[in-house]
This record gives structure tokens, C-alpha cells and sequence, in this order.
């Protein structure tokens, strides 16, 4: 579990953006005394909270993301800068109520990590570059650090205990994708000065699979596709994997069926489909499916996300002060 932590901590930096808890010193803004723009069951967010959220509320509202409805662009980017900020406000109440919290170490190692940046561009440059990313002070650059580990001890302690992530059960997705398998006798055509070669010595193949001889032991010992050694039960795929004329042909048998002499762009095959073995699946290149214990951590994220939405949120008037560029 560690692992994943870390690893999903790396992967929350482009989703989570600055935040910080309910209690503020005063200089948060550049300066500027912090100010609450907004509440959440009661509890404050505040403007630097939301000014740092503004970026990916405009951009989600400018790609379709999120309907901007009768409001204006303004008023619309500003309400959902609100709700982004309320997840975090979320995930730090919901932390606490399962006594999730930072130690001192924790927050020393923070300070570490950002000083290592500051000490290579100096405070001025590193704070210049940062304000590119929304951040507008010290704190808020803190804060977004102290909201990803809280979110991951947060995974820890929901992940490993059934009971605690029993009520994010409703939100755990289930990824679909169709199963193909097949062991094949390929005549590659590589391996033949002529293409009519190559059919021969595929029909010679084909006529021997039609009279009852054992498939497994003609790939062994005529196939020509090296992969099949090193999967003797047949390759398992989804779509997309293969080449699109084996892929059909494939999905066309039934399972224990063999095919005619079908031709790839790499030669000629005759094809028995077999039972697929998930373990075995092979997906589209760059294609990465989630695992189980991401899609569980998926399913928390969700169930915060649900809180939010289910929260009773109230836009005061001071949140006019956060600028949408």
C-alpha cells in the first residue's frame, strides 16, 4: 500500500490544486488579508483557497466540461472554482473525522521539498514561477502538498479496512472491455520467397488440422510465430491488439472452432479460438487499464466528489473579489 501511495500522490498533482485548512494567518495573498468567499455546511472557504482553483474551473467551463447554464461566464468560472476548492475543504473534514492528520515530520518534509526549489531559483523566481500554476503565496504552495499526503493517508486507512470502504462500494467502477483468445499456425511470410509458398505449406497445415491431429502439437512443431511458446495456452486480447484480419476471424469461431487459411499482414494463419485467461489479457498499446486497488482508491475520490455535490454550499458576496482573467 505505500507503493500505491506514492504513486498516486505523484498522479494527484495535476488534479488537486491549492488548498488549505479552515485556519489561515492573515497574510495568504500576496500580502493581502484572506477573506471567506463562501461556505460548506458551514465551514468557510476562503479566497485563496478559490483563487488558485479559477484556472481549471475557467478551462473546464471553456471546453465543455461544465455547462455555464443562465449565469454569467464570470459568475460561473467563480461557483466552480468554489466547489473544486470545496473537495479539498472535503477530503481535510472527512481526514479528521477518521483521524487522519499530518505529523510534525510530515510537515517538515514539506517544507524541505519546496525550500530544495526555492534554494535552486531563488524566493522571487521560484515564487514567479509557481504563480503560473495559480499559487499566490507560501502558504497555498503548503497546502497543496498537505492535501495530497492527507488524501493518501486517507486511502491507507479506507483501503486496508473492508468496513471503512464499505460505503464507497456504490462508486466502485467496473471496466468492460471484450476477451478474444486464440492459438494460431502461422506460415510467415518472411519466412518464404513467395507468398504462394508460404500458402502451401499453410494448406499442407490446415489439411492435418481437418483430420483430427492435435492443434497444440502442429504449433509446436510447424507455427512460426516465436510469441506462441512463450503463451502455449493461446494469446488473450481485446480489441485492437492484433492485426484487424486475425481479430475478426477470431471473434467469427466459436470457442474450439479452427478457421481457414486467413491472411494478415503477416502472413497466413489458421486460427483455433480458445478460452480466454484473464491474467493474460493483453490491451492496445498505451492503453493502461486501472487495477483493482486504483479503482477502489477511484471509487473514494468519487464518494468525496458525492459529499461535495450533497453539501450545502452558499456563494457570499465576497467571492465577486476573485478576478477571472
Amino acid at each position: 500500500m505505500k507503493k500505491f501511495v506514492k504513486w498516486l500522490l505523484l498522479g494527484l498533482v495535476v488534479f488537486l490544486v491549492a488548498c488549505s485548512n479552515d485556519e489561515y494567518d492573515a497574510e495568504t495573498n500576496g500580502g493581502a488579508a484572506d477573506f471567506p468567499v463562501a461556505t460548506m455546511n458551514g465551514a468557510n472557504i476562503y479566497y485563496s483557497q478559490v483563487v488558485g482553483e479559477i484556472s481549471l474551473a475557467q478551462g473546464m467551463l471553456t471546453f465543455g466540461e461544465r455547462s455555464v447554464g443562465e449565469r454569467t461566464f464570470e459568475q460561473a468560472v467563480r461557483e466552480e472554482a468554489v466547489l473544486l476548492a470545496a473537495f479539498n475543504v472535503m477530503i481535510r473534514q472527512f481526514a479528521a473525522e477518521q483521524g487522519v492528520e499530518l505529523s510534525e515530520d510530515d510537515m517538515d518534509n514539506i517544507h524541505s521539498y519546496i525550500g530544495m526549489y526555492i534554494d535552486m531559483h531563488g524566493y522571487d523566481e521560484f515564487m514567479e514561477i509557481v504563480r503560473h500554476d495559480g499559487f499566490y503565496s507560501y502558504e497555498q504552495i503548503v497546502a497543496f502538498f498537505e492535501i495530497q499526503l492527507i488524501f493518501g493517508y486517507l486511502l491507507e486507512a479506507i483501503l486496508d479496512n473492508p468496513a471503512e470502504f464499505a460505503p464507497f462500494e456504490a462508486y466502485l467502477q467496473t471496466e468492460e472491455y471484450e476477451m478474444l483468445a486464440a492459438k494460431h499456425i502461422l506460415a510467415r511470410f518472411l519466412d518464404f520467397d513467395t507468398e504462394e509458398e508460404a500458402w502451401d505449406y499453410a494448406y499442407a497445415k490446415l489439411v492435418r488440422v481437418q483430420a483430427g491431429e492435435d492443434f497444440a502439437a502442429l504449433v509446436r512443431e510447424y507455427g512460426q510465430d516465436p510469441g506462441m511458446d512463450e503463451f502455449p495456452y493461446g494469446y488473450t486480447f481485446t480489441a485492437g491488439v492484433m492485426d484487424s484480419a486475425f481479430e475478426i476471424a477470431t471473434r467469427n469461431l466459436e470457442i474450439g472452432q479452427t478457421s481457414e487459411i486467413i491472411r494478415s499482414a503477416h502472413g497466413y494463419h489458421i486460427i483455433l479460438r480458445v478460452e480466454p485467461i484473464e491474467e493474460n489479457l493483453m490491451f492496445p498499446w498505451g492503453y493502461q487499464p486501472l487495477s483493482p486497488e486504483e479503482r477502489r482508491a477511484e471509487a473514494v475520490f468519487m464518494g468525496i466528489e458525492s459529499m461535495v455535490n450533497n453539501a450545502e454550499i452558499v456563494f457570499l458576496p465576497e467571492l465577486e473579489n476573485v478576478a477571472v482573467q
